[in-house]
């Protein structure tokens, strides 16, 4: 299976670049946004991509950036501006672990950016500390900055890794298995948004 989807991916680069890039962009903010998902391991491979020359290296790099800061920063506004609503809502509390904020409080009035960026690279609860520092009201200006770098690091991190495992593909291969219908969905919802960006541009030129 993780043969199949390696090749896949590979072939939609190669012949309908932007299709990949939708499907990468989809995935950082995935990644993001729904924390089970293993977007860290998509980063990796992505990183492998590079190294191949199927896509461009910085615009693939520039895609996850964008993808996970703009998601990790709605994630902020969501605890800053409806911060109540988000610490009773069910759906958020399972899958955010929402009542891990109320033991950081403290923590947040003396180290909130550092946080913020360390959290990143603490798996399961980068997207628990954006929401938190939007909760504790943390000065929008710089928790922007800080997610910025956090985002930076860690994904510049990931991607590096991946060109550096370049060469040892049965192991992104591993990674990409444990993960697989996850990610065979995460590409469907790719085909479906590229098909609607399609649809709309051909609609727009006709006008």
């Amino acid at each position: 299976m993780e043969g199949l989807i390696v090749n896949f991916v590979k072939d939609v680069a190669i012949n309908k670049p932007l299709l990949a890039y939708t499907f990468f962009f989809i995935n950082s903010v995935l990644q993001i946004l729904f924390p089970p998902y293993p977007g860290d391991t998509i980063i990796v491979f992505q990183g492998y991509l590079s190294l191949e020359g199927i896509l461009n290296p910085y615009f693939l790099l520039f895609n996850i950036l964008v993808g996970t800061v703009l998601s990790s920063i709605f994630l902020y506004y969501l605890g800053y501006a409806h911060g109540d609503k988000v610490l009773n809502n069910n759906f958020i509390n399972k899958y955010f672990k929402i009542n891990k904020i109320y033991r950081l409080n403290k923590w947040f009035e003396k180290y909130g950016s550092l946080i913020v960026i360390l959290g990143k690279f603490t798996p399961g609860f980068g997207s628990i500390a954006f929401i938190a520092a939007g909760i504790f009201k943390l000065p929008p200006v710089r928790t922007i900055i800080s997610i910025g770098i956090a985002c930076t690091l860690q994904n510049a991190t990931l991607y590096m890794g991946g060109r550096i495992a370049g060469e040892n593909i049965d192991f992104i291969k591993h990674l990409i298995n444990k993960y697989s219908l996850i990610i065979l969905l995460s590409i469907l919802i790719a085909f479906i948004a590229y098909f609607i960006i399609k649809y709309f541009h051909k609609k727009s030129i006709k006008k």
